[in-house]
């Protein structure tokens, strides 16, 4: 969900919903770490507002064994969308 401010156009948030009982935020290396996950397999998926990739492509499935860690590497094709800029201020409005 897409949150904007309806005076400041710049200013946005968005709000991801998931019912999925693990979730995460990746670190600035964009790796995700997950304790606690027991046996078993896991489909994840990536997402980001600057993601312009097909959702499908950002999807995997993997299969967590208890005694050893497990990975899988997102490789993103298409470049990310910009940021969006900020409008310049109406000269009619007083602010």
């Amino acid at each position: 969900m897409v949150l904007g401010c309806n005076i400041h156009d710049q200013m946005v948030g968005y709000i991801y919903v998931t019912d999925a009982p693990f979730f995460g935020k990746t670190d600035p290396a964009g790796t995700l770490h997950v304790p606690g996950l027991v046996a078993g397999e896991y489909r994840i998926s990536v997402w980001s507002p600057f993601i312009a990739d097909q959702a499908a492509s950002l999807t995997r499935t993997v299969q967590v064994d208890a005694q050893l860690p497990a990975s899988s590497r997102v490789q993103l094709v298409d470049a990310l969308r910009a940021r969006p800029e900020p409008r310049p201020q109406r000269a009619d409005w007083e602010y």
